[in-house]
Order: structure tokens, then sequence, then C-alpha cells
């Protein structure tokens, strides 16, 4: 979440709106990566992004993670919210009535609720959080180590009805005071099921290219690249042109 402090200009690279509410704003005094992260200061603040096709997990493999840094460990606020709290939903809190402890709240389609509340969450320090759907199970890791696995059989979770709260459980409470940094949603791919080394830079946006053509000394080819997906050129032969090893003519 980059950006010039006190900007409530949040960027998502996938092209969805976000929405701010309250101050919610860029921070550059505190990041895990420069140069900037996001602050909540836990009254009414929160990010908002819209109902997408996109939170249609279905019963298929999910990936929730990002660095968050909590100033002190508050008591039954959210970190993150996808869906709705008096229905179903993927969600991340704190609590404090049995020790400082993350909550993992999973409701899905069948209306089957699957919670642990038994990690402990830890003030003043950058933390790696994901959550990672594969298969029939949903894995929980807090800095790479596993922490809890929970299995949800064939349970579904779509979602795309929803909008993605981060900082909040509702719009209107369960606000959280923390820093956020590089926070991704990948939907069908599992990232993680077992201990890992967290991400050591900040996150890229996943680029799949489509091979579409060869082209070969002195070849003409032609094709309809308008359409919404990346596009690599193959070209082999090098006769005769310096540097590129190739070149292609789009008009």
């Amino acid at each position: 979440m980059d950006g010039t402090e006190g900007s409530q200009i949040f960027i998502d690279e996938t092209g969805k709106t976000v929405s701010v509410n309250g101050d919610a704003k860029i921070t550059t005094s505190d990041y895990k990566f420069p140069t900037g992260s996001g602050y909540f200061d836990g009254s009414g603040d929160y990010l908002s992004i819209g109902t997408s096709s996109d939170w249609d997990f279905g019963g298929d493999d999910w990936t929730i993670d990002f660095w968050v840094k909590y100033p002190s460990i508050q008591h039954n606020v959210a970190t993150f919210f996808l869906g709705n709290i008096d229905d179903r939903g993927i969600s991340l809190w704190t609590m404090t009535n049995k020790g400082n402890k993350f909550q993992i709240d999973l409701t899905s389609d069948q209306n089957n609720r699957y919670i642990d509340d038994l990690v402990t969450a830890t003030a003043n320090t950058w933390q790696h959080i994901a959550i990672v759907r594969s298969g029939s199970n949903v894995y929980f890791f807090v800095n790479g180590t596993l922490s809890k696995t929970l299995n949800v059989g064939s349970d579904t979770f779509n979602l795309g009805s929803y909008n993605f709260l981060i900082g909040s459980g509702t719009t209107s409470g369960y606000y959280t005071n923390c820093y956020v940094d590089e926070f991704r949603v990948s939907k069908g791919i599992a990232r993680w099921t077992s201990d890992f080394t967290p991400p050591s830079s900040p996150y890229e946006y996943d680029i799949k290219y489509e091979e579409v053509t060869t082209l070969t000394n002195g070849q003409a080819n032609t094709f309809d690249a308008c359409t919404n997906a990346l596009y690599k050129i193959k070209i082999e032969g090098t006769t005769g042109l310096k540097y590129l090893g190739g070149a292609v003519y789009f008009k």
C-alpha cells in the first residue's frame, strides 16, 4: 500500500475501486516494505472493495494473505471481513478474553461455521498472515508457520454479493487499530499448504501471458490481440537484427 503520507488514495492492482471510510490513510512512517502502508486508527476507519465474482470461490482453492502490525491487541475487532456478519463469510479477528489471540472465522454457503481462537497474536511487530483453502482444508499461517488446519469438507464459499472490508468487521463497527501492507486475494490458488518463508519483497501482480504466434526471419503473420489478455510473441532468428533478435509491427 504505497503512496504519500496522509493520502487516502488506495490503488488495487487488478483495477477494483477501493472506497475509503473514516480517515483510513497511507502512512510512510511505518511499513513492511517501502514506501508505505495503510493505517487504520480503530475509530471508523476501513477500506471497502465492492462486490465481485472474484469473491465467488465456490469449493475451489483460494488464498488471502497480507502483512499486519497491531500497536496493541484489541478485543473482538476484525482485521478483514468478506461476507456478512449475520450470514456467511471469511474473516480474521483479534480477541483478548483468552489472551491475545487471533480468531479465524469461516461460515460457508451451507451455513457451517468453522472457528479457531487459539493462535497467539503479537503486538508491535509485523506479522505475515495467510489463510489458504486447498481441497477440503483451510490452513492458517502466521509468519509462515502452519498454526491451524480446519477441515471444511466440500463446503463452498460464494461471497461475490458482499463487499470486502479491510480494517473492520462491518460498515458500522468492529474497527481495528492496525497497519496493513501487501494485501492480496488469490482465487483458484492455494499458495502454501505447509510451512514456508514469508515473502521478502512486495508482491507483484501475477501476469499470465498467452503465446499466440511464432515468427521466423522474413515471416509475416497477423492476429487479433484486442481481448482482455496480455500476449507474448516468440521471435526466432537474428539475421540482420541488432539488440532485439526480432521485430514486430503493430498497426
